[in-house]
């Protein structure tokens, strides 16, 4: 394996991994934050910075 392989495997596994477990973890945050009444600062917002790819593939 050399390292242009391995950064693209790198870069495959943070899009289809690392990036849908943080939006679904901010989108629980907004979700508790809304619950308890307090204000909706970033959390909601970090959802849509974390999935860009994600929403333009399938449109």
């Amino acid at each position: 394996m050399n390292f242009l392989t391995g950064i693209t495997n790198l870069t495959s596994w943070m899009g289809n991994v690392i990036m849908p477990t943080l939006a679904a973890l901010f989108f629980a945050l907004g979700v508790l934050r809304y619950a308890h009444g307090q204000a909706h600062t970033y959390a909601p917002w970090l959802i849509f910075y974390t999935l860009p790819n994600k929403v333009a593939a399938t449109c």
